[in-house]
């Protein structure tokens, strides 16, 4: 556990560390290759998340899904279960709020909610990943407890894609039993599928 607890916060001081120019650099590279994964461009209804602490910015990759007229929903922290999340849809101009971590999430009493199970693509935020597709988060389990229902059908919806930094890469990622592993990592340099079926357009 310490171990885990050690690595994330290196890897969180890298990340806070690098100059804004290179985060935004790098979210550009990862949105122009993200909107040609076969992924994005099927999905109808997609999850996000507002970027905090120098993660990836989604929002380049928000403008593409609403010019393509796909919906988009962003989590809300759930009232009632712990550590679950609720997506509600978002629309420029529509109300946020500042949840107990201070990251902004739909109003949950404003905004139309979907079940995770409905959802095609969730575009994730993570601290580390490997080679096998094993995410680490930020230790409170969100995603992992509220797409629990893929733990033994991987192929089956939503596709779960990080977005990270080339240098948030690990060489192996000690899995719980809990954990639900990513279908896809982008970087600003490349496309990790984790099985074959998912490739990037030509």
């Amino acid at each position: 556990m310490e171990h885990v607890k050690q690595l994330r916060r290196k890897i969180l001081t890298i990340r806070t560390a690098h100059p804004q120019s290179y985060q935004s650099h790098a979210s550009r590279q990862i949105a122009s290759s993200l909107t040609r994964v076969l992924a994005f461009i099927r999905a109808e209804r997609i999850a996000f998340y507002f970027s905090t602490k120098g993660e990836v910015d989604p929002s380049l990759i928000v403008e593409k899904a609403v010019s393509m007229h796909k919906a988009c929903y962003f989590p809300i922290l759930h009232p009632l279960k712990h550590n679950k999340l609720w997506f509600g849809r978002y629309r420029q101009g529509d109300p946020l709020i500042r949840n107990r971590y201070g990251i902004f999430e739909p109003d949950l009493e404003a905004v139309e909610k979907i079940d995770p199970l409905s959802l095609d693509l969730v575009i994730t935020p993570l601290v580390a990943f490997d080679s096998k597709g094993n995410r680490l988060g930020m230790g409170g389990g969100f995603y992992d407890r509220t797409f629990a229902f893929k733990k033994n059908h991987y192929r089956t919806k939503p596709f779960l894609l990080g977005l990270a930094y080339d240098f948030q890469e690990v060489d192996n990622l000690q899995a719980n039993s809990w954990d639900i592993p990513l279908n896809a990592v982008i970087t600003e340099s490349r496309y990790l599928p984790f099985y074959k079926s998912q490739t990037i357009d030509p």
